[in-house]
């Protein structure tokens, strides 16, 4: 479901190639049967066809063929009555209910795919119904955009990885495997570096390393105005790419630097998990999938009405955690409690983020936020 098409696929023939029949039945002629009353009509059978072959010959006034589903239809056969309303004695048929109309129970060809008709378009998003329909018309392979590689890093010399036992002043690393299960969600590949010590020259060291082996390299810590937050001095002036944008008006998430050099690209995400959650949604997951070839990049956006008292920084674009659920017919949205960007608490049971705009500093219930969608 998460690979998209790289170039047009064009139906190589129709499809069908023939008009064939809808079920099992016999192909006669519509005017046989059209208005003859109550009594069954009576036909002679004069062959048979089945799918994957061809017919012998045409039916003619007074005749029928048998045919099964999916077969060609003879010529000057015009419609299929079902077996069921028929009885076979030796090589008769008699029809009891004739067709209601010319044609009922026969697929005309090209009636699913017409040759040289565009089936799937560039960038449309790859899943069962599309392989089948490539397949269909004639795909032998499918061309799809290659993914980028994400390479995944944190800097910190507090982090420990989970598992590891929790000594006074440390904290588990969740930021890298927050991405990490991000990534997994849009079938991204990523390769995760782990963590690098509070050093300039072992992080520059080792987002090098990451860029020989991946497309986009995303860190996370030592990208604010700290003593130790030398991030954004190294990409600048040790690994000599050029900072696109850093920092934006937003919570969580504010300090964000976004890199380049050549065919490199670097986001430095800031250290919070919940600051990396929401700056992973908002950054890098949209630039991520547009280089894998999606064109619907936006997380999903609708109203719902506040179920509670909603606050925020009015100095700030603000993005609160929040669940969406229908009650009593309508769409509400709470948030999942308290909204420090250090509570990963506030992760768990929610499905969206709350946008409440800069300058608005609270909404009380029922009234309408715009809601982003994430899962």
């Amino acid at each position: 479901m998460y690979s998209c098409v790289a170039a047009d696929v064009k139906g190589d023939s129709d499809i069908p190639t023939m008009d064939n029949s809808a079920l099992d039945g016999f192909a006669i002629l519509y005017d046989d049967v059209a208005g003859k009353g109550e009594e069954p009509t009576k036909l002679k059978i004069v062959g048979s066809v089945r799918a994957g072959q061809v017919p012998s010959r045409r039916v003619s006034a007074g005749e029928a063929m048998r045919i099964t589903t999916g077969a060609p239809i003879p010529k000057g056969a015009d419609v299929v009555v079902p077996v069921e309303e028929t009885r076979e004695e030796q090589n008769t048929v008699y029809v009891y209910r004739p067709p209601r109309l010319r044609g009922d129970n026969i697929r005309r060809a090209g009636e699913d795919i017409r040759r040289g008709a565009v089936v799937l378009r560039q960038g449309d998003r790859l899943g069962p119904a599309e392989i089948a329909l490539a397949h269909l018309a004639g795909a032998q392979k499918i061309p799809v955009f290659e993914k980028p590689v994400v390479g995944l890093l944190t800097s910190g010399d507090e982090l420990v990885e989970p598992g590891h036992k929790l000594m006074k002043g440390k904290v588990r690393n969740v930021n890298t495997h927050i991405m990490a299960a991000l990534l997994e969600h849009y079938r991204i590949p990523c390769r995760n570096f782990g963590i690098v010590k509070d050093n300039p020259r072992q992080i520059a060291s080792a987002i090098r390393s990451a860029f020989g082996k991946c497309h986009v390299v995303v860190t996370s810590a030592g990208v604010s105005a700290g003593q130790y937050d030398f991030v954004k001095t190294v990409v600048e002036k040790r690994l000599k790419m050029k900072a696109l944008f850093y920092k934006v008006r937003q919570k969580p998430g504010k300090p964000i630097l976004f890199a380049r050099k050549g065919n490199d690209f670097l986001f430095a995400l800031p250290g919070n998990p919940v600051s990396t959650f929401v700056t992973f949604l908002l950054y890098v997951r949209p630039f991520v999938l547009g280089m894998a070839g999606f064109r619907a990049l936006d997380l999903p956006r609708e109203f719902a009405e506040a179920s509670e008292p909603i606050g925020g920084n009015p100095r700030f674009t603000n993005f609160l955690r929040g669940r969406v659920q229908a009650d009593n017919g309508k769409t509400v949205v709470r948030t999942t409690g308290p909204q420090e960007s250090h509570l990963v608490t506030s992760l768990y049971g929610s499905n969206s983020l709350i946008v409440l705009p800069e300058g608005r500093l609270s909404v009380q219930p029922g009234e309408l936020l715009e809601v982003w969608r994430w899962r």
